[in-house]
């Protein structure tokens, strides 16, 4: 008998820190172990921008707040993470989450992304050009998209 191909071996999970991406997180990690895949976390926090970028301290102001962040998501993806599976990676990248984590899937050849249908955003609440939505439709990889837990109706309440 030949020997099977992994059909997987890196998986990508988009982490907003919500219950739909713990799901999502449960998911690959459970996709992963029977692929024998590794997984990384990614966090994809906004971008800072200077105001006059010309100016020398507003870079230095927008190098300050990038660090600060980072170091803040960085803790708070790792406390995450570690009550799930504290063997995944974790990263945390900066700008327009769909783009930066599809850029950084095909940078580090992940075989399938995996994200949840709903997330923490405002918009996303609305169903409006969703991020799972964006990733879906622009991946050039295998994308599951995970159910979010059930939200409890406003009756039941």
């Amino acid at each position: 008998m030949a020997k099977r191909r992994k059909l997987y071996k890196r998986i990508l999970v988009g982490v907003d820190f919500s219950d739909g991406s713990r799901c999502a997180l449960e998911q690959a990690l459970a996709t992963a172990r029977l692929h024998g895949a590794e997984v990384e976390a990614v966090y994809v926090a906004e971008s800072f921008e200077p105001a006059l970028p010309f100016l020398k301290a507003n870079l230095r102001a927008v190098d300050r707040l990038q660090r600060a962040e980072r170091k803040r998501a960085s803790h708070e993806l790792a406390t995450f993470v570690a009550e799930i599976d504290d063997a995944v990676e974790t990263r945390v990248l900066f700008g327009v989450p769909h783009r930066a984590l599809l850029e950084h899937a095909a940078k580090t050849r992940a075989d399938l992304v995996v994200v949840s249908n709903r997330g923490n955003y405002f918009t996303e609440r609305f169903g409006i050009g969703t991020t799972a939505e964006k990733v879906v439709r622009d991946s050039r990889i295998p994308v599951l998209l995970v159910p979010a837990p059930a939200q409890p109706s406003r009756k039941s309440r």
